[in-house]
């Protein structure tokens, strides 16, 4: 069995500090969502109270639950509005088993996911020691196996999203995910979370979308 993170290659994927960073910034992934949603809320209220200022319509005790500025919002998926890293961790490790690689840690996921799984492969298998991606297409093959079997693997909702989403649905807010996960596994994972129907549209790869970042 071949341990990861030994090939000089490798050393490119690596994060620097990547334990002690995590632990000081990210006490928790659910802690980090809380504070991103509570920052989001508060700086919907002071655009629209600067907004009101500017137009010199301010009211006295008006706030944002008296007025609607925004018609949709869309969201990612992974690390997002749903913690999937335990799903992405056991499926690329199942994934790089069978070639005699692994495990990677939690930390090195993170740090590899946000491109689509072909890149999460591919990253992965450089840094396991696999440079000249030897095992690419057939990994690809295998961690899509792997993930119809693991991609519900301990999922959760971060702490405080529900309530924001529905909150954005209250106010008639129109809510959607867009993300580079295969659409299927997409629907699946966030219908088993939050429900069906309970966002607008969910999109995924393979539904005619290019794969973020893409500029069209």
């Amino acid at each position: 069995e071949i341990a990861c993170g030994n090939s000089k290659k490798a050393l490119e994927y690596e994060v620097e500090d990547m334990e002690k960073a995590v632990s000081e910034h990210l006490v928790s992934e659910s802690m980090a969502l809380s504070r991103d949603v509570m920052w989001l809320l508060s700086g919907v209220q002071k655009q629209w109270e600067e907004q009101d200022e500017q137009a010199g319509t301010k009211k006295e005790g008006q706030n944002m639950e008296d007025k609607i500025m925004y018609q949709c919002c869309i969201f990612d998926l992974d690390g997002t509005i749903i913690n999937t890293l335990h799903s992405l961790k056991k499926t690329v490790n199942e994934t790089i088993k069978q070639f005699g690689y692994g495990p990677i840690d939690e930390y090195h996921v993170r740090y590899f996911v946000g491109d689509g799984y072909k890149k999460l492969v591919e990253r992965t298998l450089v840094y396991c020691g696999d440079t000249e991606l030897t095992h690419y297409e057939e990994a690809l093959t295998v961690y899509d196996e792997m993930f119809k079997k693991y991609c519900l693997y301990q999922m959760e909702p971060y702490a405080g999203m529900p309530d924001f989403l529905k909150m954005l649905k209250e106010k008639g807010i129109r809510i959607a995910v867009v993300t580079n996960k295969a659409h299927d596994r997409a629907v699946e994972c966030v219908e088993t979370v939050y429900g069906p129907g309970f966002f607008d549209k969910i999109t995924g790869e393979g539904k005619g979308m290019k794969c973020k970042p893409d500029p069209e």
